[in-house]
This record gives C-alpha cells, sequence and structure tokens, in this order.
C-alpha cells in the first residue's frame, strides 16, 4: 500500500469510523440505561440508525490492501455485514 492509499484511508476512518462509533456509543447508552435503571427505553431507534450505517457504510471504495489493514486492526469486524453479524450475534440473541 501506498502513502496516497493510506492518505486515502485516513480520511475514510476519519469520516467514516467517527460515525460508526457514534452509532454504536447511542445504542450502548441506551442498553446501559436499560440494564441499570428500573424505566427502560425503546432501543429501535438506535438500533436501527446503527444497522442502516452499516449497511450502507461504503466499503466499496476502499482496496483489498486497506480492508486488511482494517482486519488486521480489528475494525473491519464493526462495519457493514460483519458489523451487522456482530449485532445479530452478540446483541440480538435470543
Amino acid at each position: 500500500m501506498n502513502i496516497e492509499e493510506l492518505n486515502h484511508l485516513a480520511g475514510w476512518l476519519k469520516t467514516e469510523a467517527a460515525t460508526a462509533k457514534d452509532n454504536y456509543e447511542a445504542f450502548r447508552a441506551k442498553l446501559d440505561h436499560n440494564a441499570q435503571q428500573p424505566q427502560k427505553q425503546p432501543l429501535e431507534n438506535e438500533l436501527n440508525a446503527l444497522l442502516s450505517f452499516l449497511r450502507d457504510i461504503p466499503l466499496n471504495v476502499l482496496s483489498n490492501e486497506q480492508i486488511r489493514l482494517l482486519e488486521a486492526f480489528d475494525i473491519a469486524e464493526y462495519l457493514g455485514v460483519h458489523g451487522i453479524l456482530f449485532i445479530n450475534t452478540t446483541i440480538k440473541k435470543k
């Protein structure tokens, strides 16, 4: 991977990873509240926003090397289809 690709990945992460973090954090905050408070709040809005973001995140603009770097840093498993799978297997267990 060359410097230009690293620079592109850094810009992509600055935008997309920050949005992913915000969506995960909003959902986590509701989960924490519901775990600690007797008065529960609905999770659907935050969950749907997170899943929608993960479904639409533009991973297709990244090269295979850039995606492998995300995998090496254990970031890829929380984005795109892998992120949806993470939510479905970790959060939505029945």
